[in-house]
């Protein structure tokens, strides 16, 4: 047993498929933190008479995180939880209060690092691993049939729960406050609450070279870092930083990692390798033929997902797999991905709202502009989704709310129940969960001072999908054995960018202003200034039309669905018919959407079955 002053850590073994660590607390004893099965993390810890502080991941700017935490305490106003707001970096961190009986357990504010917890015996368990959680005896391993069920309507509801009914999520930015049996999960640090005051937009702007280049060096490995290098402007913009940040340092320049798509929709081969050869960088372009074999994307998928903590969200993962493997080739320990830049440099279009309502319709037709000069879509499209769908409608919605809000939002939540699919739940205790459910999805009709658009922004912070997203990228890099991190999705950029205005974000008229000139004066020849972006809609559709047929034949439909009472199979099948025929081209991704599900749930009720048989 080793012991930091009060911590006690003891070793305990994982299994293979959890490979983590899981934290017990266990305030029976003492408030006391016991780390069991450490083949994994990077762990600092610090003690004084009162706190126990363990942390795994990185603090920013501290030698010792766990340390840096402690001083941070000391300097709190009032309690520990005044301290977590400043601290920046991807980690997640425990703080028992032995004076105050209580445990707080921290996911840094992005989420970069997931963090789960179960009910146990003797307290709490955590881990930044759901299956390492669920390979403890005390560990329930049923799932949670209405969210499952949720699923196949693309419906998350509560961002603390996951697909297992005993396992639950600190989602990204907020802190668990455990004392006794009380359970309180809040959020400790927002964005739109900026520490130094607020600045103008021609500050803001003058901020973002340096911040972003900060951002990036934290993301930069010890050894080497990789670079997803596609044609964007995120992944461009981050592989001419990390360069630049690599030779003043005297580092190994970055190795670029691109997928070469030869559909003309989504083939960016010409700028990838044009952007490398300019940046004078070793690169390995590797065909998504080659990347995904003769077999295709789609069972290699769902192969994949079947072993997967939760149902992945990436049809494309085999092949960025494939391509992340070859990082460690070339002593990579680390690759930076363009995450985060289509949430955080771009302007929603629920803007559209609110220059409606404001009576800013030069603004407006200025908005609309720059989406049919940003995006590779029908200009009809784009005026009917600015206008009516981000844009009048919602001021029709805020106002009926305001004339008649009891009605609105009974009407509002018959409508989202009426979305569900016939084939889905037929179990009435599932379907009857999840229709009362559906009410706390409405968001409130009239939004809050930040009008529409903030209101959007926002969902970037706290839609589970997006804490579901960044704890499938933390695996997806445990897996290939270098971690996966995102300077987009830096605290403080993302802060930066938050206070920005839309106007300061479309600068120039085109969406990514505030990387679009730089990335154009750089790669004058590519064209940059004009660019559009890329749309893989049809490259998508094709590969279900295409591969679906055999992948549902091969697993003999959704029978694993159908006996947990989620789908509704002599319903279903005609629609697969009608799929597979090319009937119904707007709904193909039900085909992934439904083969997803059904290998993830009938490995996880196979893995079961076997636990309960010996």
């Amino acid at each position: 047993m080793r012991r930091h002053d009060d911590l006690a850590v003891v070793p305990r073994e994982a299994s293979a498929a959890a490979v983590s660590w899981v934290i017990e607390y266990a305030p029976s004893r003492w408030p006391s933190l016991v780390e069991r099965g450490a083949a994994h993390g990077s762990w600092s810890a610090a003690s004084t008479d009162t706190l126990d502080v363990l942390v795994d991941g990185t603090i920013f700017d501290a030698a010792n995180p766990a340390q840096a935490v402690l001083d941070a305490i000391r300097q709190a106003p009032e309690t520990a939880f005044d301290a977590l707001g400043p601290l920046s970096g991807r980690f997640a961190l425990f703080i028992a209060d032995r004076s105050r009986n209580r445990l707080l357990a921290v996911r840094d504010q992005m989420g970069m690092h997931p963090l789960f917890y179960a009910d146990a015996a003797r307290g709490l368990l955590f881990s930044t691993s759901i299956d390492a959680l669920l390979s403890q005896p005390e560990v329930s391993r049923d799932l949670n049939r209405v969210v499952v069920a949720e699923h196949l309507v693309h419906r998350w509801v509560d961002p603390n729960e996951t697909y297992f009914s005993a396992v639950r999520r600190v989602p990204p930015g907020h802190a668990l406050e455990a004392a006794g049996a009380s359970r309180v999960v809040r959020r400790y640090w927002d964005p739109s609450s900026p520490t130094g005051g607020r600045m103008t937009d021609e500050e803001a702007v003058g901020q973002f070279a340096p911040v972003f280049e900060r951002a990036v060096a934290r993301c930069m490995g010890a050894r080497r870092s990789a670079v997803f290098l596609s044609g964007g402007f995120d992944s461009v913009s981050i592989a001419a930083t990390a360069t630049t940040l690599a030779r003043r340092a005297g580092r190994p320049e970055p190795h670029a990692l691109s997928l070469g798509f030869s559909d003309p929709d989504c083939d960016e081969q010409f700028v990838q390798l044009s952007v490398a050869q300019s940046l004078g960088l070793t690169q390995e372009l590797l065909p998504y033929d080659v990347a995904v074999g003769s077999r295709g994307v789609l069972g290699p998928a769902l192969e994949l997902g079947a072993t997967w903590p939760v149902p992945i969200l990436n049809i494309w993962a085999p092949a960025y797999y494939a391509l992340a493997q070859r990082a460690g080739r070339h002593g990579c320990d680390t690759i930076l991905t363009g995450t985060g830049g289509d949430e955080w440099l771009n302007v929603t279009p629920c803007l559209a709202a609110d220059l409606m309502r404001q009576g800013r319709f030069r603004q407006l037709a200025k908005l609309t502009r720059v989406f049919q000069g940003s995006f590779r879509l029908d200009s009809a499209a784009v005026l009917k989704s600015t206008l009516w769908t981000f844009g009048l409608r919602r001021l029709i919605g805020g106002a009926a709310d305001a004339i008649a809000p009891t009605f609105w939002r009974r009407r509002r939540h018959q409508r989202e129940i009426q979305k569900t699919l016939p084939w889905v739940a037929p179990d009435p205790a599932i379907r009857r969960a999840m229709d009362e459910r559906c009410e706390r999805l409405l968001p409130p009709a009239r939004p809050g001072p930040g009008g529409f658009y903030e209101r959007e922004m926002r969902s970037a912070l706290t839609h589970p999908l997006v804490a579901m997203e960044y704890e499938e990228h933390f695996e997806f890099g445990r897996r290939v054995g270098a971690s996966m991190l995102h300077p987009y999705l830096d605290p403080d950029l993302v802060q930066l960018l938050y206070g920005m205005s839309p106007d300061a974000l479309i600068s120039g008229g085109r969406s990514k202003g505030l990387v679009r000139d730089t990335v154009a004066r750089q790669f004058p020849e590519l064209g940059f200034e004009r660019a559009q972006k890329v749309n893989a809609t049809g490259f998508f559709r094709g590969v279900l039309l295409r591969e679906g047929p055999a992948a549902w034949q091969a697993r003999n439909g959704a029978r694993t669905l159908s006996d947990l009472g989620v789908l509704a199979s002599s319903t279903f099948e005609p629609v697969v018919h009608d799929l597979f025929a090319g009937r119904r081209p707007n709904d193909n991704y039900l085909v992934w959407n439904v083969l997803n599900l059904e290998s993830w749930v009938r490995a996880r009720v196979r893995a079961t079955s076997t636990m309960g048989a010996e």
